[in-house]
């Protein structure tokens, strides 16, 4: 990880490196910052059993193939000190994680989303899903983590979200509720709300997934966490890159798409799939229960070339 900062000049413009990891396979998906520019908190993945960890994480053991990790640093401190908190987060099989931008909420907390294909992923009492709902493959997950207690009690929250094939999250991010919206690719089986925009899987002609978006309230309830989840998409394939909350209601998302029938809104910037293979997609979604009126604006954005 490095920070320059444009305002020097030359090698003055390096102002922070570090290097972490261990012996195996580490990448970093995400990164967030707090209010003063000197916590920096990441997250991604490790295949490393010596990663390193602090004293009295969650987590301070690896466990098995690629753990999701959760590390923050602080550079008021110097040299090692400046590991404030890392950990381990996982089960047997593999997860990777991507944080919330607004992962320095007022109390502190860190929420993370991501995927795993383990069934003894943690889960917490009362969280929405406690069970991996196809194993081998991948559920999404939603997990919250305090780093101010110790041991086991960082975990305050952790479900599974997903359905009866591969399912993971690549966006995540917490509105100005408390809620937590969620976005990424899912297929057959997975949950969706009454009055939700799409409550069907749309990839039957040889697709592998739907674009999805879910909110959840972390409150220990049960079913009751989801509040919201939708399906978008067409009859081959999408996903969502990255996703952002208006604080009133509304997600705006993005993502690719392989699907000439993608839903777009009328007068939108462009109606049509450019193709051959892919295109970029940017939506607007009501996450009000209103069923097709959920979506505000949708377009297609690429040419006439692809990935």
């Amino acid at each position: 990880m490095t920070r320059l900062d444009p305002g020097q000049s030359g090698v003055d413009q390096l102002v922070w490196s570090t290097f972490i990891g261990g012996s195996g396979i580490d990448a970093i998906h995400s990164l967030a910052l707090d209010s003063t520019g000197t916590i920096i908190t990441v997250s991604g993945l490790t295949k490393s059993s010596d990663f390193p960890t602090t004293s009295g994480a969650y987590d301070e053991t690896h466990n098995g193939n690629a753990d999701a990790i959760v590390v923050r640093f602080d550079l008021k401190q110097t040299g090692t000190s400046q590991l404030a908190w890392s950990t381990f987060i996982g089960g047997h099989q593999d997860e990777y994680s991507i944080l919330s931008r607004r992962t320095v909420e007022t109390s502190g907390m860190v929420t993370i989303s991501g995927g795993t294909a383990s069934p003894g992923f943690p889960t917490t009492p009362g969280a929405y899903d406690t069970t991996h709902n196809s194993p081998g493959i991948y559920d999404a997950f939603v997990a919250r983590l305090d780093p101010a207690q110790t041991g086991s009690a960082q975990l305050v929250y952790s479900t599974f979200l997903g359905g009866s094939t591969t399912d993971g999250a690549h966006a995540v991010e917490v509105d100005s509720t408390g809620a937590v919206i969620v976005g990424g690719e899912s297929g057959t089986g997975f949950p969706t709300t009454p009055g939700a925009y799409d409550q069907s899987f749309n990839s039957s002609d040889g697709g592998f997934s739907d674009a999805s978006i879910s909110r959840l309230q972390l409150n220990g309830a049960g079913l009751a966490d989801l509040v919201y989840s939708t399906y978008l998409g067409g009859l081959f394939s999408e996903g969502i890159s990255d996703l952002q909350s208006d604080g009133a209601g509304a997600v705006t998302v993005t993502g690719f798409v392989s699907s000439s029938n993608f839903p777009t809104t009328t007068g939108a910037y462009d109606e049509s799939f450019n193709g051959p293979n892919w295109d970029a997609f940017v939506s607007r979604l009501e996450l009000q229960g209103k069923g097709a009126t959920d979506l505000v604006y949708s377009t297609f954005l690429g040419g006439l070339g692809g990935l």
